[in-house]
């Protein structure tokens, strides 16, 4: 979390801060881990991560994501679910440590999302046939609509979300070794030599005095 404004490195719409997520890179130890939920509603998640270490030089990083739900609305008159959630995602990495202090990162993203877009769901109840009501304010609490049993109606058929992305990023990381580098030249103070002022001999000129 990167708090006040950072339009230096990341744009002018971080005016009031950023939030930074970092990746964890492909390490040298062999590793993995898979999840899995279930719910309500078909609710079906799962996510799986593996890091294989090839050698000593090259290791891979693999993530999966899917999640899946049959949606907690359904539409008053077809019977069709809406609120549904289709997104699959993976995330795949490889690292090369080409020398002790350069590293290799090629990096592979895919998110796909296809499902009924989301909804606006009234909860303050208006009357059917007038077109013209408004809904009181302050609204009366023991009269709205619970959003999981209240008859919805969609006015927009055919309406979906859709997004598919395929990202593939190369890193070089050279880590340059201050040892390696040569020192900086020494500066020596320098002493400017003494002055010297020659100063020639003035001789009167001689005074002339009439005898």
């Amino acid at each position: 979390m990167l708090k006040g404004p950072q339009g230096t490195l990341f744009g002018r719409n971080t005016a009031a801060g950023a939030i930074s997520i970092i990746t964890n890179e492909p390490t040298d130890q062999f590793e993995g881990n898979a999840r899995i939920r279930l719910g309500e509603y078909g609710r079906r998640y799962g996510d799986a991560l593996l890091n294989v270490p090839v050698n000593q030089d090259l290791a891979l990083r693999l993530s999966v994501l899917d999640n899946q739900s049959n949606g907690y609305l359904r539409e008053a008159v077809t019977g069709q679910h809406y609120g549904k959630d289709d997104e699959w995602g993976a995330r795949a990495v490889a690292r090369w440590q080409v020398t002790p202090d350069s590293t290799v990162h090629l990096s592979w993203d895919h998110d796909r999302l296809k499902q009924p877009s989301r909804m606006d769901i009234g909860l303050i109840p208006l009357s059917a046939t007038d077109l013209y009501q408004r809904a009181p304010f302050p609204a009366d609490p023991a009269t709205l609509y619970n959003p999981i049993h209240a008859p919805y109606f969609n006015d927009a058929a055919g309406a979906r979300e859709r997004r598919q992305y395929n990202g593939c990023t190369l890193t070089f990381d050279p880590a340059f070794d201050a040892a390696a580098s040569p020192p900086p030249p020494t500066t020596r103070p320098t002493t400017s030599p003494t002055s010297r002022t020659a100063t020639a001999p003035t001789t009167s000129p001689p005074t002339w005095t009439p005898a």
